[in-house]
């Protein structure tokens, strides 16, 4: 997370953030969180980023970056792997990461002053192939990697002040 688009005197930082997402995983899709051994340089196999976007007093935005095999386990534990004999046509892999996103970002936006929370609209969560070394670089330099159940999962959080 970029600290210096942000007011010093708001409660939200990249440790914030971290617990946030384990919490939100842990809770919802039964994921445990841990730190990476090792720094990651380039993008997970078959990546997704999926991002929320906020605004009102302040406007920013959420993103994640998981593997596709993430997405998919996140959503079989969500909703239950679908059966063989199910007729029921599968759900996308990307639905429960949406569910996700949508609970962690509600969740930080909590950590704002309640004056300011009243004041913030959550948009639509958005999801798009992630591709490109030199947009991997850009996002990982300004995002915290961790470990969740095997799953390199990468997170930042965009803040900044509406001027007015």
């Amino acid at each position: 997370m970029d600290n210096c688009s942000m007011p010093l005197s708001l409660p939200l930082d990249d440790a914030m953030l971290a617990r946030s997402l384990a919490d939100v995983l842990e809770a919802v899709a039964f994921v445990s969180l841990m730190p990476l051994d090792s720094d990651i340089h380039t993008p997970p196999a078959e990546a997704e980023m999926y991002w929320i976007e906020f605004s009102g007093a302040y406007r920013g935005a959420v993103e994640l970056v998981v593997p596709r095999q993430f997405s998919q386990m996140l959503t079989d534990n969500l909703l239950g792997p679908a059966g063989e004999n199910d007729d029921s046509p599968l759900p996308d892999p990307g639905d429960g990461m949406k569910e996700l996103l949508n609970v962690l970002c509600g969740k930080v936006l909590q950590e704002l002053p309640s004056d300011l929370v009243s004041r913030i609209e959550m948009g639509l969560p958005q999801r798009r192939i992630y591709s490109g070394e030199a947009q991997w670089q850009e996002f990982h330099a300004t995002a915290e990697t961790f470990d969740a159940d095997g799953h390199p999962i990468t997170v930042r959080m965009r803040l900044e002040p509406v001027i007015a």
